[in-house]
């Protein structure tokens, strides 16, 4: 169980921190375009500004998605865990 634990606190940790870094990119991205949305215009250039911003909220969105498998593994183990730990205190009663 305590195993169960710690393996889901790490994941869900690292899932946080790297959902934060590549949003962090992703506003970057926003947040040059529209601080130079005039130079943008006179180079003509909105669309390469638009796929920057698609690479990068899709690259944030399968990073974010990756962990799932781990975060569903860690729950499960912790459910099972349990669900292990009941039987046990349920068949000690019933032995006594």
């Amino acid at each position: 169980m305590t195993g169960a634990a710690f393996f889901i606190m790490t994941v869900t940790a690292k899932h946080t921190e790297r959902i934060g870094n590549n949003y962090a990119a992703t506003g970057g991205t926003v947040y040059s375009t529209i601080s130079s949305i005039r130079t943008v215009f006179s180079l003509n250039a909105p669309n390469v500004f638009i796929e920057k911003f698609k690479a990068s909220t899709k690259k944030a969105c399968e990073s974010a998605v990756s962990f799932n498998a781990l975060l569903g593994l860690g729950n499960g183990s912790m459910t099972g865990s349990f669900l292990l730990s009941y039987i046990v205190v349920v068949s000690y009663k019933i032995n006594i």
